[in-house]
């Protein structure tokens, strides 16, 4: 019997890690942002560490409701990391205005977020619950072979232009991009030029 997961057009990202999960092994996968989607991510990883950078109570309750359902996982450890100030107005000037912003002091609190979470990964998932996305995905380049952000679509009719900061990822020449548009939300993934199996794989899906 195939699990449900009751995927929403938050979890549109589902379609292309299916071709992932197929073409290549994760055994470590990092997660910036748990929510309904961790538990596919659980099921199809050897061990999965989700990291929510929370904004106060709504994330609280979130992160607390996403520990008690994913308790019996044993392959999954949980993170939760207060925002500090200046990713609190790096989010606000980027929900305002989009990217590029002007506040820097988010930059030197999201290493320290990044850094403690460590490296050895095997893909890492951007999909946290604040606006500057685009700066964990340049944070973690070389962290992992494959990292994949979700909510890139460039269609303004869906998310507003460049309220995520994907515009200011700098693509080091290592990785190749790959964006999908084809779902609501809009996906990229950025894979290591080695791994041209999955490189192939995802490429078949932009048809």
């Amino acid at each position: 019997m195939v699990k449900g997961y009751g995927f929403s057009s938050a979890q549109d990202w589902h379609h292309y890690f299916e071709i992932i999960f197929r073409e290549y092994r994760v055994g470590r996968l990092l997660e910036f942002g748990l929510g309904e989607g961790t538990e596919y991510l659980l099921d199809h990883s050897g061990e999965v560490m989700s990291v929510e950078i929370s904004l106060g109570e709504f994330n609280l309750g979130w992160y607390d409701r996403c520990v008690k359902k994913y308790a019996g996982y044993k392959n999954w450890k949980s993170v939760y990391v207060e925002a500090g100030e200046g990713i609190r107005l790096a989010h606000a000037e980027a929900n305002r205005m989009g990217y590029p912003i002007e506040e820097r002091g988010h930059i030197g609190e999201l290493e320290e977020i990044v850094g403690k979470a460590g490296g050895g990964w095997d893909l890492i998932f951007v999909d946290a619950g604040i606006c500057n996305r685009g700066d964990i995905v340049n944070l973690v380049m070389g962290r992992a072979p494959v990292i994949v952000g979700h909510d890139s679509t460039r269609d303004v009719r869906r998310v507003r232009k460049n309220v995520y900061g994907y515009n200011m990822v700098e693509v080091p020449g290592n990785y190749e991009e790959i964006h999908f548009e084809d779902t609501f939300c809009g996906t990229t993934v950025w894979v290591d030029r080695t791994l041209g199996g999955l490189i192939g794989g995802l490429k078949k899906r932009l048809g």
